[in-house]
């Protein structure tokens, strides 16, 4: 009776193992980790890495500060550029988005 137990206690075990793993690992895609682990727990995990597999990753965007005359990029916000700067010249900074490579 006792093996019993102990077989259900171990694939419950195994089956939240398996949910929180696959819920973590999916917090980079679009699917995220409430939705991965609602998925594995409501159905199967099986299912979660189908899910996991099919989900595009997730976008994540950067701020960069572009000045028009000498094209130097700045990652922290400004308002003038420093190299214009120090050759005399005021330019206003132009700020774009690109998407950030992980």
């Amino acid at each position: 009776m006792y093996e019993q137990i102990d077989e259900i206690v171990g694939g419950i075990a195994l089956y939240l193992f398996l949910t929180v793993t696959l819920s973590y690992f999916s917090k980079d895609k679009q699917i995220g980790f409430i939705r991965m682990f609602l998925i594995c727990l409501l159905l199967t995990p099986v299912t979660g890495f189908v899910f996991y597999l099919l989900s595009k990753p997730m976008l994540r965007f950067k701020t960069t500060y572009e000045c028009p005359e000498c094209h130097f990029e700045f990652d922290q916000p400004s308002d003038h550029c420093m190299i214009c700067k120090h050759n005399g010249r005021f330019v206003e900074l132009l700020s774009k988005r690109i998407i950030d490579h992980p």
